[in-house]
């Protein structure tokens, strides 16, 4: 297993309780992750190497990362479609709590995951909050508002949008 870091971390406290938790950011340190970082850092080469080679690759919390469309948009263009049949990696991609993003920036992020498909097997990380939110931000239509659907419908619902079609 290889991590490579190009950005000092974000930091977050929990404070947890018997009813709840707290959660105290600081996220400013992840302003500086973007594409111009990444090739400066890892470089091109090493970058394409990795991202081809990989079993499995994780990009997490791109609520906190806000360069991380910017980044993904770099992967996209350096990164060739796999054809014929080629070997595709895993594609992790945990977008974590989505009401701190626009819409716009969802939209597009959805773009991007979609577009990777051709290049991995995306693995969307959800939780019944964020798949919530994504049925908002596609206007898709359920039984009853989200918070009250059923999560298998909520989950049939998305997978049967295009932006999840592989």
């Amino acid at each position: 297993m290889r991590f490579i870091l190009w950005g000092d971390p974000g930091r977050t406290q929990a404070l947890e309780f018997g009813d709840g938790k707290v959660m105290l950011g600081n996220t400013r340190a992840l302003d500086a992750i973007n594409w111009a970082a990444m090739r400066e850092v890892v470089g091109e080469a090493r970058i394409k190497e990795l991202f081809s080679n990989a079993d499995l690759i994780a990009t997490v919390d791109w609520t906190a990362v806000a360069g991380m469309n910017d980044v993904w948009e770099g992967l996209l263009e350096l990164i060739p479609a796999r054809e014929g049949g080629k070997r595709r990696p895993y594609l992790f991609i945990d977008l974590a709590d989505l009401s701190k993003r626009n819409e716009e920036d969802v939209l597009r992020a959805l773009e991007l995951i979609q577009k990777f498909n051709s290049r991995y097997k995306v693995v969307l990380g959800l939780n019944r909050r964020e798949a919530s939110q994504l049925t908002h931000v596609l206007g898709l239509t359920l039984d009853s508002p989200p918070e009250k659907s059923d999560l298998v419908e909520i989950v049939t619902c998305l997978g049967r949008h295009s932006v999840f079609g592989v």
